[in-house]
């Protein structure tokens, strides 16, 4: 669900393209529905999801965990590409 308002705010739902082109991506609603900031790497919003609920170990030391996801952002044209990984 939060995936769908998301890319219906940034304009990437048909429907929403011509609302994107009148204004600019407010990036901050976007901060304000991940519950995080961004990682900005030139025109991408990257924002990261680690995995905080495993705690590994081997023979008695803790290991951190190299798990997670994240999702990018990066404007178009007609709205907002999105990019999500999920795993490494």
């Amino acid at each position: 669900m939060i995936l769908i308002r998301l890319l219906a705010m940034c304009g990437a739902v048909p429907g929403r393209a011509a609302v994107a082109q009148a204004q600019a991506i407010d990036w901050a609603k976007v901060d304000a529905v991940m519950g995080r900031s961004a990682t900005i790497a030139g025109d991408v919003q990257r924002y990261g999801f680690p995995r905080s609920d495993l705690q590994p170990s081997r023979d008695g030391v803790a290991i951190k965990p190299e798990l997670g996801g994240w999702v990018a952002f990066a404007p178009m044209h007609n709205g907002a590409m999105v990019i999500c990984c999920v795993g490494k």
